[in-house]
């Protein structure tokens, strides 16, 4: 039985501020209402009425007692972590909705994009302090995301407006920033600036855009890595410097792979800034998982993909450009081999070896299909081996965030229907789970892309429609969406 009571006989029209966001009745009781209770929400309370509760380590200690008190559902590991989050300062986050966002960021958002959870977190332990360091630009750009995902999983026209308001302000600030970095008269804008357009990259995923503008920021953040590294800020020591490069690393390969490859596609640029340091051991593997090596050759195969694309090479084109076809081929079996023998590092946890695994095969039927139009029996095989890793990845296991891409990639190219319904399946759970737009596109994009080829040549001859670009297949359905 709860040992709360409810608050005196004045009763308070106001409620906590998630109750008033959600336009829900708060039954005014603290330090957490019946209504957060039962939703698993952050209760939190106006200034006015709690003594300004959002503010510094008190604040923090009380979230965490009554989330360890009150939530049965929440675990301990993460209602204790609560209380080492970086304080907050009312001069940075002052409107109610604002503070709203700011918790819900830590009560949920930061756990439902990282393959680790709690302290092991960078979302959730490295971000706040560059928010809180660079609060003109990546605190609203944090704030704005966890808006986003607010409203994805609790539609609300106020919170959603703040969320657009807060977007606006990182906007702002980014585009003057911008302007000051290129002139010159500000070198220290590099690593806020590289934050805020990879987190816009991530904002544009989680609202499940539907127009590729992920894309637009994912570029305009190599020439930020490479002002970055060239500060000196990078010595693989700082664990905050290691999260904003894991961040970009997984942003830009997901990318790299992809979109559709065309001539301005600058994929050398990261050798030239040595991509090696940014993807290496120092991840700590909340989007790269234990795969970090497999990541470190994703510049190489999309410079190969963008090199066959510009030249035109391809299977029919043998007779006339056969040496070309041949140094492809051999340049492409060199990569391959290298793929296929990535071994997951001694002490990765199996859902960490499995995510790896299946990012392994993506990448060899990636390749494979490059030099082949039609499904040869090694991808029809990948996909059944990626079928089988997935089946013993569990549902809610974290790894899952980072598997849109491979997921997709194999559901676009099986005509198994056993196969297709299963990775649609796991998409519906992860989204009632995690709440990211993105995943509902992805969605939609496949039974728009399987209801065309039930009718289709290419399924009666168990040729279904054959793309190493998901972008050139998306746009084909009328969508360019994000597979972050």
């Amino acid at each position: 039985m709860t040992t709360y009571n409810r608050i005196g006989t004045k009763k308070r029209s106001s409620g906590c501020i998630p109750c008033k966001a959600r336009k829900k009745k708060c039954d005014g009781r603290k330090p957490i209402c019946v209504g957060c209770e039962r939703n698993i929400l952050l209760c939190r309370w106006s200034g006015s009425e709690e003594g300004s509760p959002l503010d510094g380590a008190s604040a923090s200690k009380s979230v965490g007692i009554s989330l360890q008190k009150d939530t049965p559902s929440m675990s301990p590991k993460n209602s204790g972590v609560l209380v080492k989050r970086p304080g907050l300062l009312s001069t940075v986050v002052q409107h109610p909705l604002s503070k709203l966002l700011y918790e819900h960021w830590f009560g949920e958002t930061a756990d439902n994009i990282s393959a680790l959870r709690g302290t092991s977190n960078a979302f959730y332990t490295e971000l706040p302090k560059l928010a809180l360091r660079y609060s003109d630009m990546v605190l609203p750009s944090l704030l704005a995301f966890s808006g986003v995902h607010y409203c994805n999983k609790y539609p609300n026209p106020a919170v959603e407006e703040m969320a657009w308001s807060h977007l606006a302000q990182a906007l702002r600030a980014l585009k003057y920033a911008v302007t000051r970095h290129v002139a010159g008269s500000d070198d220290d804008q590099a690593l806020p600036l590289l934050v805020t357009t990879l987190m816009m990259s991530l904002i544009e995923t989680c609202r499940g855009d539907t127009e590729g503008n992920y894309k637009h920021h994912s570029r305009a953040a190599r020439p930020l890595l490479r002002s970055v590294l060239a500060s000196g800020l990078y010595d693989g020591q700082d664990s905050t410097i290691n999260f904003v490069m894991e961040l970009y690393a997984y942003v830009a390969c997901i990318t790299d792979l992809t979109v559709e490859a065309d001539a301005v596609v600058v994929v050398k640029s990261d050798s030239e800034s040595n991509f090696d340091q940014v993807i290496n051991s120092h991840s700590s593997g909340i989007l790269l998982g234990c795969a970090y090596e497999l990541f470190q050759l994703v510049p190489l195969v999309s410079d190969l993909r963008q090199r066959q694309y510009n030249a035109g090479l391809s299977p029919e084109r043998t007779q006339t450009d056969n040496n070309d076809w041949l140094g492809f081929l051999e340049e492409c079996s060199a990569l391959h081999l290298q793929i296929s023998t990535w071994e997951p590092p001694p002490g990765a946890t199996s859902d960490f070896a499995n995510g790896g695994r299946l990012y392994q095969e993506a990448l060899l039927a990636y390749l494979e299909m490059s030099i082949s139009d039609a499904v040869d029996l090694e991808v029809v095989k990948r996909t059944e081996v990626a079928m089988a890793l997935l089946n013993d990845i569990p549902q809610n296991a974290p790894i899952a965030v980072t598997l849109y891409w491979p997921l997709s990639l194999f559901a676009s190219i099986t005509d198994n229907l056993q196969h297709r319904k299963t990775i649609k399946q796991r998409f519906k759970q992860m989204y009632d789970d995690l709440g990211i737009g993105n995943i509902l596109t992805i969605i939609e994009f496949l039974d728009r892309l399987w209801d065309r080829q039930q009718t289709a040549t290419e399924l009666r001859n168990n040729h279904p429609v054959q793309s190493t670009s998901l972008q050139s297949l998306t746009r084909k359905h009328g969508t360019d969406i994000s597979f972050l």
